[in-house]
């Protein structure tokens, strides 16, 4: 589990307690994002935009988790094409 842009929260948060590896970036740059989530399953982002060209390199990702409101940072239509296409749902 990796929190990608930690500093852009103001809220106090704390370890998730199911996590069994988590790590913490104040600050995440585009290009860093492939590097820092190649062994995460989950990833937290606030402002961090997780667009098509960067998932698309991260197969092991099951979630990502936006720690703030609106998930407009989120590329969702590849993520539902790569969900259907990990289920096996056409």
């Amino acid at each position: 589990m990796v929190f990608l842009d930690r500093a852009s929260l103001k809220a106090k948060v704390r370890k998730p307690l199911a996590a069994d590896e988590y790590m913490e970036y104040d600050k995440t740059a585009a290009n860093e994002i492939a590097l820092r989530l190649e062994r995460a399953t989950v990833a937290i982002a606030n402002k961090v935009p997780m667009r098509a060209e960067t998932l698309a390199l991260l197969p092991q990702l099951r979630m990502i988790a936006v720690a703030a409101t609106g998930y407009d940072v989120i590329d969702v239509p590849y993520c539902q094409e790569a969900a259907a296409k990990h289920s096996g749902v056409p």
